[in-house]
């Protein structure tokens, strides 16, 4: 084997993603009459599928900085206006698959580009997809998150702060004191005070009482 059957520099060699993806989503994009091989068609499908998964990362990526909502939202729009892209292509590709395989069979080289692009669309995809998994199980700025649709089992956080005394003279849980009765409230009996106690004047002290009548002079 000699070494321009393994690579010549004066020959322009056709990439991965040039030959079963460019090709045939865009150059080829409504022919139905050429001619291709199943071998072909099945790596043109792997190649398509592999840009999807970039797509879908980045998306996803999208979810995880906006939010659910505006992410959600952006990602289904992105996905229906790709589907419909994708979906002409693909049944040309089928139909010139039934065609037949062609004279001249395609041999495409992995390039560099066509391995840097296989590889940074899987990192778009499991990047996106750990963001967006973050987010949906954040409650920052998923305000849901932690939350059921049964209002029984709704998840609650609550901090519980315990109140303890500041002084040594006030009781965690203080004690009901005796209260004394009134019993000047009580209008039913009445109010027996001694002579000395009372503040009225006429009242004469009972140590100066004597039992002999006072005699008249006059």
């Amino acid at each position: 084997m000699k070494l321009k059957e393994i690579y010549n520099p004066k020959h322009v060699y056709d990439g991965f993603f040039e030959t079963y993806f460019i090709r045939p989503f865009f150059h080829h994009y409504a022919d139905f009459r050429s001619p291709e091989s199943a071998a072909s068609c099945l790596r043109s499908i792997l190649a398509w599928i592999i840009v999807s998964l970039g797509i879908t990362g980045i998306m996803m990526g999208q979810v995880g900085l906006l939010g659910p909502e505006t992410g959600f939202t952006a990602l289904a729009v992105v996905a229906i206006a790709w589907g419909a892209f994708s979906l002409l292509p693909i049944i040309a590709l089928v139909a010139r698959t039934a065609n037949g395989a062609p004279e001249k069979p395609l041999r495409p080289r992995m390039l560099g580009v066509d391995t840097l692009l296989g590889i940074s669309c899987l990192l778009f995809f499991l990047l996106g997809l750990l963001m967006m998994t973050t987010t949906l199980n954040s409650g920052v700025l998923d305000p849901n998150a932690g939350m059921t649709d049964d209002p029984d089992t709704t998840v609650i956080e609550e901090q519980y702060i315990k109140e303890e005394p500041i002084f040594t003279y006030q009781d965690e849980t203080p004690e009901l004191k005796e209260q004394t009765p009134d019993t000047l409230g009580d209008m039913t009996e009445p109010d027996l005070v001694t002579s000395e106690e009372s503040f009225d004047p006429t009242l004469v002290p009972d140590d100066e009482i004597t039992d002999d009548p006072v005699s008249d002079s006059i």
